[in-house]
């Protein structure tokens, strides 16, 4: 991509050119906007939070995919990859989630269960595809704000009779996706969304794995998010994740509900290579 190009952030709009983008560490110079402090690109980056690989930039607003997916909006950006709104084009301008992450960091686990899995909290799986060193997988898309958004942090957090009312939901998709053998691994407040009806939906099954006695995680698999994760995700060899590791995510997302604190402060590394 030309130094000259401008580029205009998909998350809040904001146009300036990739040479001020790449002095801001591709990140969003709107320190306003989400993307301020996440990446606008896809790459590997050092302990230093310098970006030393580069695969790709986000998609701009306007790009169509496949000739199909018309991109409306940047959701979300996480570690891994990113995750955008778009009208199916083919099916009546319908919403989609599309889910963007390189093929480097790929793991067709999510897909799979995603495809096995069916619950109404869990969102369905339409179409995967691959542009260049890209993989693309089409969701269901689930409107909505997630639990970190909506849980108030100047107030105590959300009142009782909503949170007992979302978590009677919650324990019913975990107590699903348990019966059918699968471990969350990634279980927090960012990763529940909650409808304008007060009903749920539980997304990102990045990091999930189907649970087999004593079997070791697979390696892209191995990773914990701060605050949530159970210790055994970011403490390698003291243990094997397991249904027990979901409930301790559930306590710790509970606990951020009814607080609008977060369980503990620490310094846990976001990447790890838990079992």
């Amino acid at each position: 991509m030309p130094l000259s190009k401008k580029f205009v952030c998909p998350k809040c709009g904001t146009a300036t050119s990739i040479k001020q983008i790449e002095a801001n560490g591709y990140a969003c110079p709107n320190r306003k906007c989400a993307l301020n402090e996440r990446l606008l690109v896809h790459g590997e980056i050092n302990t230093s939070g310098v970006v030393t690989k580069l695969y790709s930039w986000v998609l701009e607003k306007g790009t169509l995919l496949k000739k199909r997916y018309l991109i409306e909006s940047l959701i979300g950006k996480g570690g891994f990859g990113a995750t955008y709104l778009a009208k199916d084009k083919k099916m009546f301008n319908q919403a989609r989630a599309i889910k963007e992450i390189p093929k480097v960091f790929f793991d067709e686990k999510e897909d799979e269960f995603l495809t096995i899995l069916s619950h109404p909290a869990i969102p369905k799986l339409y179409e995967r595809f691959s542009v260049g060193s890209l993989h693309y997988s089409v969701m269901e898309y689930i409107e909505g704000k997630d639990l970190q958004e909506l849980t108030p942090k100047s107030k105590g957090g959300m009142p009782e009779s909503l949170v007992l009312k979302l978590m009677e939901q919650i324990f019913d998709v975990l107590s699903y996706i348990h019966s059918q053998k699968v471990i969350h691994r990634d279980l927090k407040p960012e990763n529940i969304l909650v409808h304008n009806d007060s009903s749920i939906a539980l997304i990102d099954f990045g990091i999930a794995k189907q649970y087999v006695s004593g079997q070791r995680t697979r390696y892209l698999a191995r990773a914990a998010s701060n605050f949530y994760s159970s210790p055994e995700q970011y403490r390698p060899g003291k243990g094997y994740t397991d249904m027990k590791s979901d409930i301790y995510s559930l306590g710790a997302s509970l606990y951020y509900m009814v607080t609008g604190d977060r369980p503990f402060e620490g310094n846990i590394p976001l990447l790890c290579v838990g079992e």
